[in-house]
């Protein structure tokens, strides 16, 4: 039987760990499921971990963080630094967040599905109320005594078709 060294396992591990690519579109999300491959692989190194992070960033993001990675010089790079540089360089802003979400509710709001009918209600509908169409939907509609038919008239005269 051979004896393997506790160091030469977490060596392994750690020479097998690749975090996914990074993602600019959720970069918070991306953290989160990084520092969770963290600790699931034991690395506590912020130097390992920020060497993982820059592992991860594609080679058409590298140009734009170079700069700062030359400023940074020959040692080795903090994790908890390249991270809150990462996100303040690739998190939108506030008002990017409330323009985006506002474009997406402005678009969904418009679409209309080919395969449900649309009913306009009453409270859907700004409108003046004239004293004949009043008489449509007052209490006294609902009165028994009226055929099915005219109050469907009513209906169709105050709210259209």
């Amino acid at each position: 039987m051979t004896d393997i060294k506790p160091s030469t396992v977490a060596t392994d591990l750690i020479a097998n760990f690749k975090l996914p690519t990074f993602s600019t579109i959720d970069a918070h999300i991306w953290f989160r499921r990084a520092e969770i491959q963290f600790r699931l692989k034991r690395i506590t190194n912020s130097g390992t971990q920020a060497d993982h992070v820059l592992s991860s960033i594609p080679n058409t993001l590298f140009p734009q963080i170079s700069d700062w990675l030359e400023s940074q010089g020959d040692n080795a790079i903090a994790y908890q630094d390249l991270k809150t540089f990462l996100l303040k360089k690739f998190s939108p802003s506030p008002e990017k967040k409330e323009r985006k979400s506002s474009h997406y509710t402005d678009h969904f709001s418009s679409y209309k599905s080919p395969h449900i009918t649309y009913v306009k209600r009453p409270h859907d509908v700004s409108y003046t109320v004239s004293p004949e169409e009043e008489s449509c939907i007052s209490p006294t509609y609902q009165s028994n005594n009226e055929s099915s038919t005219s109050r469907k008239e009513k209906w169709m005269k105050a709210f259209g078709s």
